[in-house]
């Protein structure tokens, strides 16, 4: 037996030794591959860190063309050359700055978070390895965690290695952004005053005279075989396509547009502008085709310039036609006044015909074989100024598009007789630019012009747009707000707000889309951002500077955050009530109030970033001051997280009829901290809601607004009962208050002292309870009185046993002088 357990223990101890040695194995096994990441960590630091000098010398090289650029825009050059050189130099910076934001700028973000979540982990097996040394003695096992912690450190150090050289990387990309923008705005803020032709005048006619007889030799001898065929075909696309458009319309008048006025508006829009774009994609996409059909290569691409211009031109006129027209959408469906919409069409009409005329053969006849520049300089100049006639018919004061703008009255209609004619002086200006000479400055203008317009009439119609639908989705929610009997006005009321918050809405939104939109059209988001960026209102150690751009961010965020919290109702009432189906004012309160809070801790996080607030660098303040939190403010504290529960749990909410201590009250309003509750003499008591989750509360209205009253009474002596039965419970049903479901109950409750003792249940609103109460107990009497059911008072019956005899003896004179015929002597 003895040689047995010896056995037994050396075969245990084998065992151990076993798996300290596998143990050991694995350490060592875990400390070399550690070693061998560290190695290759290091040798990828190294390449990262040998992109830093090419990133370094890409910020130098841009700034250093900026100050090149900026001498040779002072040299007034005024060639055409040079003006083609800037324009191929700000293509070449939007490409350049569209690279960095859009794949360099990702791929250091991706490989820069790669490395913080690796280095990360390495950083929690070191923790680990270092508590579990902290316990162990001096033995293999330690020594071999040693190892592995000296190779996650030696690993550690390259990983920062790489993070720090990502992070250099990142912010040369960042400054080289920023150079590239400054390199737009100088660009686009100086090509306006480059002379790239002599002003126009008789060597410009002469010119273009000679050009055009040269054109006419080469189109004499260019081969039009295959090009006739592509024109036969290219015909013959758009007249299948013209035919199917006009059979449509045949049959549209036929069609049966569904649902609410408002979606039978819609759906009158979108096939309004789907019959418009028919022709133009046929022109585009009979563009597309030239080659394929065999058209002259030397004139395919002059052919498909004019093509596409064409389906430009053409969907711009066919689209105004169909929403400007007499009965289009714009005047059925957006409610536009009609002369303004008949003023607005003739302007659109006037300056698509100058393009038909001049724009499309300008452009036409700059293409290759011909390769003109004084003939499309005069066509170009002559759809220069049937723009100018087109928009210049929009600006007078007593225009219908003006009265219709602002309204014919106020302050901006008042001085409309200086902004019109600054207005048309502008647009004369660019035509005048365009004959000096000043070509690309004119076409930039033109260009902005034009978008300028197409912005203000796309958001015009964007608004009117977004108030119908605010209109529609205001009914339905005003009709589901009215289906209840009761708070007809409050619905009314509550209704309206949302209404005015979602307009306000829509209102911002559009405003903001057209400040960005106007700002990216006319480059003043680069001009404003380069400037605020150059204004230095602080810098601090480290190398952090703010700017006049980063409060602006920082202002932006802060008011942005506290607009949309002064709009939650809407938010509410269209986001969050249609998914539940019915208002219910706590779960509004409780939806406002949480997303109030996570809104406002959002946009002030963010702005405090904005500004280059670090969080790390003030987290040992953080962790002092939670010392102090914890023992100075806990009372705070916890009333803070109680209102979060009771804000999540909702054991109270707004309107509720509550006993909490020895306040009672309804419950007004629920804040993060406190509870506001008007208690029965209509006194506002502040209740912390650390109350609300240590102590008892009794919520009368939880479950629903209905509650037991209690009526006793007392009938005499000898009453019939079953009379005293039927009485109080006819009087009890036929009350108005009284609830059917649950029943009422009447109970013989005791013989009393002087009367048989009855006790009514009968069950009201908590809001009609007293009333009742006091109804039925005048109903009850009244009843009582007809049924002749006595309600008796209470009687005493006094025994004398001794009596002093001097009392009596006092009163023995007045005894015999109240006897009856005293005083006849009987």
């Amino acid at each position: 037996m003895a040689l047995m357990r010896i056995a037994a223990a050396w075969f245990a101890l084998a065992i151990v030794a076993h798996a300290q040695n596998g143990e050991f194995e694995n350490l060592r096994a875990e400390a070399e591959r550690h070693r061998a990441l560290a190695t290759t960590d290091r040798q990828k630091a190294v390449v990262i860190e040998q992109r830093i000098p090419s990133a370094v010398e890409r910020v130098t090289r841009l700034t250093a063309e900026k100050t090149r650029l900026d001498a040779r825009f002072k040299l007034k050059a005024g060639s055409e050359r040079s003006s083609e050189v800037f324009i191929a130099a700000l293509a070449r910076y939007r490409r350049q700055r569209a690279a960095i934001e859009k794949r360099e700028l990702p791929a250091l973000y991706e490989d820069l978070g790669h490395w913080q979540s690796g280095l990360a982990e390495v950083i929690d097996r070191q923790w680990e390895l270092e508590t579990s040394l902290a316990e162990l003695d001096e033995s293999e096992r330690t020594k071999a965690m040693r190892e592995v912690l000296l190779a996650l450190r030696e690993r550690a150090n390259a990983m920062e290695q790489a993070e720090r050289a990502l992070t250099q990387l990142e912010g040369r990309a960042l400054e080289a952004a920023k150079a590239l923008d400054e390199l737009t705005s100088l660009v686009l803020g100086r090509s306006y005053w480059l002379r790239t032709d002599p002003p126009l005048g008789l060597t410009t006619l002469q010119r273009a005279a000679s050009e055009t007889r040269s054109s006419w030799t080469t189109l004499r001898r260019v081969s039009w075989g295959g090009g006739a065929r592509a024109v036969l075909v290219l015909a013959a696309l758009i007249g299948l396509v013209g035919l199917l458009a006009w059979r449509l319309t045949r049959h549209r008048k036929r069609w049966a547009y569904r649902g609410t006025p408002f979606w039978q508006g819609l759906q009158r829009t979108v096939v309004s502008l789907l019959f418009a774009v028919a022709a133009p994609v046929a022109l585009w996409v009979g563009s597309s085709a030239l080659g394929p059909l065999g058209f002259a290569p030397e004139w395919t691409q002059a052919a498909k310039t004019a093509l596409e211009l064409a389906a430009l031109v053409v969907a711009v006129r066919a689209i105004a036609w169909r929403i400007f027209r007499r009965k289009g959408v714009a005047v059925g469906e957006w409610g536009m006044d009609e002369a303004a919409a008949r003023q607005l069409l003739r302007a659109v009409q006037i300056g698509t015909m100058a393009a038909f005329l001049f724009l499309v053969p300008a452009e036409t006849l700059r293409e290759p074989p011909l390769l003109l520049s004084q003939v499309p300089r005069l066509l170009f100049t002559l759809y220069l100024i049937g723009v100018g006639i087109a928009v210049i018919s929009l600006l007078p004061r007593r225009g219908a598009i003006i009265r219709a703008w602002t309204g014919g009255a106020g302050p901006f209609h008042r001085i409309w007789f200086v902004v019109g004619p600054a207005l048309m002086a502008g647009v004369v200006g660019i035509a005048a630019m365009h004959m000096m000479g000043y070509r690309l400055g004119a076409r930039m203008l033109l260009q902005n012009t034009l978008a300028t317009v197409a912005l203000v009439l796309v958001l015009a119609g964007l608004h009117a747009a977004l108030v119908r639908l605010v209109d529609h989705l205001a009914g339905r929610v005003r009709r589901r707000a009215l289906e209840e009997a009761a708070g007809r006005a409050a619905a009314r009321e509550q209704s309206a707000e949302v209404v005015h918050q979602l307009t306000r809405v829509v209102v911002a939104a559009v405003l903001l889309v057209a400040f960005l939109w106007f700002a990216g059209v006319w480059g003043l988001d680069d001009a404003l951002r380069s400037a605020a960026n150059g204004v230095h209102l602080a810098s601090f150690s480290g190398g952090v500077v703010i700017t006049l751009w980063d409060v602006g961010k920082a202002l932006l965020w802060i008011f942005g955050g506290h607009f949309f919290v002064s709009n939650l109702s809407a938010a509410y009432s269209y986001l969050v009530m249609p998914l539940t189906g019915k208002d219910d004012a706590g779960g509004r309160f409780v939806f406002i109030a949480l997303a109030r809070y996570l809104i406002l801790i959002v946009s002030y996080t963010a702005a405090v970033l904005a500004l280059h607030f670090s969080f790390a660098s003030v987290g040992w303040a953080f962790a002092a001051a939670s010392v102090g939190i914890g023992f100075g403010l806990q009372e705070i504290v916890a009333n803070f997280i109680s209102g979060i529960i009771i804000l999540l749990e909702r054991p109270i909410r707004i309107g509720d009829i509550i006993t909490v201590g020895t306040t009672g009250g309804t419950v007004d309003k629920i804040t993060i901290r406190a509870t506001h509750v008007v208690n029965w003499d209509r006194q506002m008591i502040v209740v912390p809601n650390k109350q609300f989750i240590t102590e008892e509360v009794t919520n009368w209205t939880r479950n629903d607004h209905v509650m037991r009253r209690k009526i006793t009474v007392g009938v005499k002596y000898g009453s019939d009962i079953e009379k005293v039965f039927r009485a109080l419970r006819e009087t009890v049903d036929a009350h108005p208050a009284v609830v059917k479901v649950p029943e009422s109950r009447i109970w013989f409750e005791s013989f009393g002292d002087s009367s048989l003792n009855f006790e009514i249940w009968f069950f009201a609103d908590i809001s009609a309870g007293r009333e009742a109460q006091s109804e039925l107990r005048a109903a009850i009497d009244a009843r009582f009185r007809a049924d002749g059911i006595e309600i008796p008072f209470p009687q005493r019956d006094l025994h004398v046993r001794t009596v002093d005899q001097e009392i009596l003896d006092q009163r023995k004179p007045a005894r015999d002088e109240e006897a009856p015929g005293a005083e006849r002597g009987e």
